[in-house]
């Protein structure tokens, strides 16, 4: 038989109430005081007994009044676009209606492209990556005729009087466009960097 020693009796009477203390304390008080946090946390946001009534009364006027806002909101009309279009234009068919009114005022069009995402290397020419149109295609888009804005660049060569009309004739027209940024270059006729939404 193997004798006890002292080392062990000491072993089993300190880890052996630990490992005990510590069962209890992962197993069952932890969850347990963790419950009870949760219990009164709940309490906490309930109303008193005798306070329902007057909450229920104001909870219920807040409700009445938010939807009598609502209704007052529904019944206002929408503002009328302010823009023409068809919504099932392809994006080459606006491109065409923009190009005309470029060409009618002598603005000629040497390049044009689709910028790369955000991370990419810019466009030659533009200093800055679009930074995703902030609300230029959500405009857009609620004006009801374009409902996926597409970023093009143009690279333009064209005098600043001629750039500025065919800008004005654009709006004039209520073409379904944003012209975002542009940025002109000097090179005897003028050489332009047009960010547009269309």
């Amino acid at each position: 038989m193997t004798e006890i020693r002292m080392k062990d009796k000491i072993f089993l009477a300190a880890v052996v109430p630990a490992a005990i203390a510590g069962l209890y304390w992962y197993c069952w008080r932890d969850p347990a005081a963790k419950r009870e946090a949760e219990i009164e946390r709940r309490l906490s946001v309930l109303v008193e007994e005798e306070d329902f009534p007057a909450e229920k009364a104001r909870a219920a006027r807040d409700l009445a009044a938010a939807r009598a806002e609502l209704a007052a909101e529904r019944e206002i009309p929408m503002p009328q676009a302010r823009v023409k279009g068809n919504p099932d234009a392809s994006i080459s068919e606006r491109e065409m209606a923009l190009f005309d009114i470029f060409a009618q005022f002598g603005v000629t069009i040497l390049s044009g492209d689709t910028p790369r995402q955000p991370g990419d290397t810019p466009h030659p020419g533009v200093g800055t990556l679009p930074n995703s149109g902030g609300d230029s295609p959500r405009t857009l888009a609620a004006c009801g005729v374009c409902p996926r804005p597409v970023l093009r660049v143009y690279v333009l060569d064209g005098k600043y009087p001629a750039v500025v009309k065919a800008l004005e004739a654009v709006a004039a027209r209520e073409l379904a466009v944003i012209p975002d940024k542009a940025s002109m270059r000097e090179s005897g006729r003028g050489r332009w960097t047009m960010e547009v939404w269309l």
